[in-house]
């Protein structure tokens, strides 16, 4: 098929909305997480970047090349939920080592109900991102031998665009909280 590409080994989809895409390796939950992609060049921090409510609809390429090595706890969110879309990592532990961790980060994605794509070139990406724009993305994450992408394409051109849309109202607290 002209429109499917093949995994090479690879279970996971980073497509772009130009058409160009890249492979990798899927942590968290199968299916599609489409958003505006974003980066952030943080050294530590990634749950609360993550949970960060500001962070709504966008895929965070994390620059620093390890992300989960320290795990997940319940203290170190902005929220009780991932508000972001999902991330791209170069490296993903797949383990923590910290004596705080209560949840490893794959499974913490999995409860969450998200996705991460690791074995990306994330400075790269981001050199990308900083020169080109503004550009939204699809990662698909499947057991599937082969994707289909035109209909990730189409998926993400349906997506809506994230100018002068009102997210604040959507991850926006009813009560005030004392922190």
């Amino acid at each position: 098929m002209k429109n499917s590409v093949k995994r090479n080994g690879k279970n996971c989809l980073l497509l772009f909305d130009n058409g160009n895409y890249t492979l990798g390796k899927g942590a968290g939950l199968h299916g599609n997480y489409i958003g505006e992609i974003c980066f952030n060049t943080s050294i530590t921090g990634y749950q609360e970047i993550l949970t960060d409510p500001s962070y709504k609809n966008q895929i965070i390429t994390f620059t620093f090349p390890h992300i989960g090595i320290v795990g997940t706890n319940s203290n170190d969110i902005e929220s009780k939920t991932i508000h972001s879309s999902g991330c791209i990592v170069n490296n993903l532990s797949t383990y923590s080592s910290n004596h705080r961790s209560e949840l490893c980060f794959h499974d913490w994605l999995k409860k969450n109900k998200k996705i991460c794509i690791s074995g990306i070139d994330t400075r790269t990406l981001t050199r990308k991102i900083r020169s080109g724009g503004v550009m939204k993305a699809l990662i698909h994450h499947s057991s599937k031998k082969k994707f289909n992408k035109s209909k990730f394409l189409k998926k993400i051109k349906e997506f809506p665009s994230m100018d002068f849309s009102d997210l604040a109202s959507h991850v926006t607290t009813a009560n005030v909280y004392i922190w």
